[in-house]
């Protein structure tokens, strides 16, 4: 399940994950988990989005909304 615009949603569909990261050189390094879900709220049309996990703190995001 995922909490997204104060809605619950359950995940029916993932693609992924893809690892991205970057600047590993510096202190300011930093690493990502993506994903790109199906959600479901029970409601009429699903919802596509772009998901990542951060891999320096452990936290997830929704990056983006597809149309």
């Amino acid at each position: 399940r995922l909490w997204f615009h104060e809605i619950w949603y359950r995940v029916i569909q993932a693609s992924g994950p893809w690892r991205r990261s970057g600047e590993w050189w510096t202190k300011d390094h930093w690493g990502r988990d993506e994903w790109d879900l199906v959600l479901d709220n029970g409601e009429k049309s699903h919802l596509l989005v772009r998901s990542y996990r951060d891999l320096v703190t452990g936290q997830w995001y929704v990056e983006a909304e597809y149309d």
